[in-house]
């Protein structure tokens, strides 16, 4: 079995959470560009994870039904202004930089 390519995946989260907590220091007006620039790099982990990782496909298939799974149960028990907050988006858009950083420290 050939080993994870894992470089691709590190780099991703590291600019994702580089833009999410550097940009709004830098530049304070564009937090909201920080909050999508953290969920279209979890856009990259999840191109990486699905097409470039080498894992074996049950692997990949089961930690993105695991991450489905998790944050669906999560929406359900947090408090109801975070549940409602950003208009029900919050805990989605807030759920891809971490969920992204999980399975980047998991398959490294």
């Amino acid at each position: 079995m050939t080993p994870l390519r894992l470089w691709p995946g590190v780099l991703a989260v590291v600019l994702q959470w580089l833009v999410m907590f550097g940009l709004p220091i830098f530049a304070p007006q564009h937090g909201g560009t920080a909050i999508l620039g953290g969920v279209g790099a979890g856009f990259l982990v999840l191109l990486w994870w699905l097409f470039f990782s080498r894992a074996a496909w049950l692997e990949r298939l089961g930690a993105l039904v695991l991450i489905v799974v998790s944050v669906a149960a999560t929406a359900r028990l947090v408090h109801p202004s975070v549940a409602h907050g950003m208009m029900g988006f919050m805990v989605f858009l807030y759920a891809v930089p971490v969920m992204s950083l999980a399975l980047v420290a998991w398959a490294v």
